[in-house]
């Protein structure tokens, strides 16, 4: 029975990624694709320019961290629900799509808003847990807008290396027992690292820079690989994205 019932949803899925899509429709979904773009560039700009909560700004800085408080996470979120708001509007005829972006919207707030990281051990766990689903989500979301496969390649590399770098640095950070308190600041969490690994000349110190550099790089492409990839699916799924939609 329940294998019945996936093959159905399945099939039905399949059908529906294969509607034609109307000008209105495209037009939406480029929308959200350019403020999804937004969000990479706007919120970073503020926090390097100390708009954010630090007046001395982190590099590498992840997503996560640069958003958690302050100008550029507001600016993130509202740009992020335009984003989305585009989306879902490109999906209103689709009723498995539309289902399926919402539940993606609602597992984005649960990461970035509900559970932001640095605030306690709990919340951690479950912005880790929902920012991990978040990502897994968007392979759906290729299948269903029908990308490229340089876009399934660039994305899956992404994010296998992101999980492969964040472990890495965490299993570094708690073999040096570094350990900054929640919610701190990136002078806190420099100064942890400094008093666990010595002086700016020790190799540790590159190590870790490494290892967080890594992290930052891939999850800011997985997104990118992600977003870029919009415009080879869905209305443009087997065109060149530089010609019209059909």
């Amino acid at each position: 029975m329940a294998w019945s019932w996936a093959q159905d949803w399945l099939a039905a899925w399949v059908a529906e990624s294969l509607q034609d899509w109307t000008p209105e429709e495209a037009a939406s979904l480029r929308s959200g694709q350019l403020f999804f773009y937004a969000t990479f560039v706007v919120p970073t700009v503020l926090y390097d320019y100390r708009c954010g909560p630090d007046q001395v700004p982190r590099f590498p800085a992840t997503i996560r961290f640069t958003i958690r408080a302050g100008l550029p996470k507001w600016t993130h979120h509202a740009i992020w629900f335009a984003g989305w708001h585009c989306v879902l509007t490109s999906l209103a005829r689709r009723p498995l799509g539309l289902l399926f972006a919402s539940q993606m919207v609602a597992t984005g707030m649960v990461a970035t808003m509900l559970a932001p990281c640095g605030h306690s051990r709990a919340l951690d766990l479950v912005h880790y847990a929902s920012a991990l689903a978040y990502m897994l989500d968007h392979i759906a979301m290729l299948a269903y807008w029908r990308m490229a496969s340089w876009v399934w390649a660039g994305f899956g590399a992404s994010l296998l290396a992101f999980v492969l770098a964040f472990v890495a640095k965490e299993s570094y950070r708690a073999r040096h027992g570094i350990k900054a308190a929640n919610g701190a600041s990136a002078e806190a969490i420099a100064s942890a690292s400094a008093a666990k690994l010595g002086p700016p000349d020790d190799p540790r110190r590159d190590r870790l820079w490494s290892l967080e550099a890594m992290e930052m790089a891939c999850e800011f492409g997985l997104f990118f690989f992600f977003v870029r990839g919009m415009s080879t699916g869905g209305p443009w799924a087997g065109w060149d994205h530089f010609l019209p939609v059909k």
